[in-house]
């Protein structure tokens, strides 16, 4: 194998919906859907690289619509893939796939009281969800390798650029809808390519030791102290770790989806839920108070619906932006050999600039429209910060926690 070849072949850890042309009917594993996670991932190992530098790099070497086609071809196929039907979902992993993934089955009558709906849902729990689109199911494979179309100066730079994004996107992140909310998650069981002596091989790791030592080797050399005005590694980024053996990736995405929803949830207390949500109350009876809900750093837009009114409000970035992506990542793994693997999950943070200079948030009511400024830096970090805090504090399942230096 030559420096021109980058080989990987990743396990599907939890569900895949990676669509095609109609996503609600099929799936579809794609090189140019992976190569879109992948540059998101090379990105992030850039932190400090002036944006005009970034996105002539990113054209030099993956193509652009005023640079050409790629130099890096990527070509990906299925291995022991399984499509099946719609995903039946607790009410953690439900919370997590929100509204546009995942649906309340419909309703069976019951004796037995409902709860009341909480914010965000405005259904009755606790009815199980179901995905409203196919998935692919974990355990399958896929192959993906890439491929430098000439032979020229610099392919072996290239190629240690293009293995550090596919081991970034098999640690940190995902592939597919809601790959940030845990979805979609991959293991990268092989990685090979063409080096001074012959074919090479990156150690896949069987133990979260193994997993902490290529995390430093991801990010060890990586310290950018001014806030990013792109998603990436800094000095501000925080990486937490919690391994939950005896426990399968499963078990550990659905609990840290009901820690979620209960942070989030005006029901419980300690979290942000409570608070926005009198605050919302407050705001739809009097237009106070003038600062945005704490939660929106969780990701733009979100509603709220209060059943004892039927008022609902909405809650998004102003202009043309209406759309804000989580910085904030859930990863889940399983290590170990075969028959023996456990659950292992990495939450990444990846602050940077919220929203562009001068941007509002917008709250409107069904009678009420409103802009609010953005809380400080870094306050507004805060709701992620005292989350991350309480899972490492009092983990899921008592799984060990371990946050990179």
């Amino acid at each position: 194998m030559s420096s021109r070849v980058v080989q990987a072949t990743f396990r599907i850890v939890t569900p895949l919906f990676l669509g095609g042309a109609e996503p609600k009917k099929s799936c579809e594993v794609r090189g140019p859907s992976i190569k879109g996670a992948m540059l998101f991932w090379w990105r992030a190992l850039r932190p400090g690289v002036p944006l005009a530098d970034l996105r002539r790099q990113e054209s030099e070497l993956f193509g652009s619509s005023r640079g050409g086609q790629s130099r890096w071809l990527l070509d990906a196929r299925e291995e022991k893939s399984l499509h099946l039907g719609k995903l039946e979902l607790d009410q953690g992993r439900g919370y997590l796939a929100g509204q546009g993934l995942a649906q309340l089955k419909q309703a069976q009558p019951q004796t037995a009281p409902r709860r009341r709906p909480l914010v965000g849902v405005g259904t009755a729990q606790p009815m199980p969800y179901e995905s409203t689109r196919r998935y692919l199911r974990p355990g399958g494979r896929i192959t993906l390798r890439a491929f430098r179309r000439t032979i020229s100066r610099g392919a072996s730079a290239e190629a240690e650029q293009i293995r550090a994004a596919l081991v970034a996107l098999a640690t940190f992140g995902g592939l597919g809808a809601r790959s940030r909310r845990g979805f979609g998650s991959i293991h990268l069981e092989e990685l090979t390519w063409g080096g001074e002596h012959g074919q090479e091989a990156l150690e896949e790791p069987k133990d979260v030791g193994a997993l902490q030592g290529r995390l430093s080797s991801l990010l060890g050399a990586i310290a950018h102290s001014s806030l990013p005005p792109y998603s990436c590694f800094s000095n501000e980024a925080r990486v937490l770790v919690l391994d939950a053996p005896g426990k399968s990736a499963e078990d550990l995405h659905e609990e840290l989806g009901r820690r979620f929803k209960d942070f989030r949830s005006h029901e419980r207390s300690g979290g942000v839920g409570e608070a926005d949500h009198d605050d919302m109350v407050e705001w739809l009876r009097s237009g106070k108070p003038d600062v945005p809900p704490r939660r929106a750093v969780f990701g733009l837009p979100h509603n709220y619906y209060f059943s004892s009114t039927n008022a609902k409000v909405w809650v998004n970035a102003s202009g043309k932006l209406n759309r804000r992506a989580s910085p904030l990542f859930l990863h889940l793994d399983e290590l170990g050999e075969e028959g023996e693997r456990h659950g292992v999950a990495v939450l990444t943070f990846l602050p940077a600039a919220f929203l562009p200079a001068r941007a509002k948030i917008v709250v409107k009511g069904e009678d009420r429209r409103g802009q609010m400024s953005l809380r400080p830096y870094p306050d507004i970090w805060r709701p992620i910060h005292e989350w991350l805090d309480d899972l490492k504090n009092t983990p899921p399942f008592n799984a060990t926690a371990w946050e990179r230096p």
